[in-house]
């Protein structure tokens, strides 16, 4: 199968919702004009630099190498301009997403839109997607949601699709 992505100019918070035939990152995000990939992993970010010297970047910062994206790992990607991206790969092995304590960076790992509360664990806090240049979020509590939401400008976070990236804060 194929997923086919719509990236625009500046911050994308992604997610491949297959299993890549490749998840070597150069090789996945190589037909891309792009400034930068980020993941989080392991409570720190791993960082790939298109155009500069990502090894002394990241050491500098104290952050990992990017060499790999699986499906249900949420990513950013900086883009200098507007582009498609195709990314074939096979279904996940296993649909469920693991949350840790704190702030998981994740995505859905099958190809169907979700509704957010199908998507977080009892145990979350807060849920955020990047979409059209500003946020969408969810809380538990649907009052001090959209007291929240409105007082912030905003949107209600409500379902996820396959190729979005999304953060999820755990108790």
């Amino acid at each position: 199968a194929t997923v086919v992505f719509a990236l625009y100019k500046g911050w994308n918070l992604m997610n491949i919702p297959l299993q890549p035939e490749n998840n070597d990152v150069n090789v996945l995000l190589s037909e891309l004009e792009y400034v930068s990939a980020w993941k989080w992993e392991n409570n720190n970010w791993a960082v790939l630099l298109k155009d500069a010297d990502t090894q002394a970047y990241a050491a500098s910062k104290g952050f990992a190498i990017l060499s790999t994206l699986n499906a249900g790992e949420g990513f950013w990607l900086n883009m200098q301009e507007d582009a498609t991206l195709h990314i074939t790969g096979t279904e996940a092995s296993n649909s469920d997403i693991s949350f840790v304590q704190g702030w998981n960076l994740v995505g859905l790992k099958v190809n169907e839109e979700k509704s957010i509360e199908d998507v977080v664990p009892d145990s979350a806090i807060s849920a955020w997607k990047w979409e059209n240049n500003n946020w969408a979020v969810w809380l538990p509590d649907q009052e001090t949601l959209q007291e929240y939401a409105a007082s912030k400008g905003f949107t209600i976070l409500q379902f996820i699709k396959p190729e979005q990236g999304f953060w999820v804060n755990v108790k």
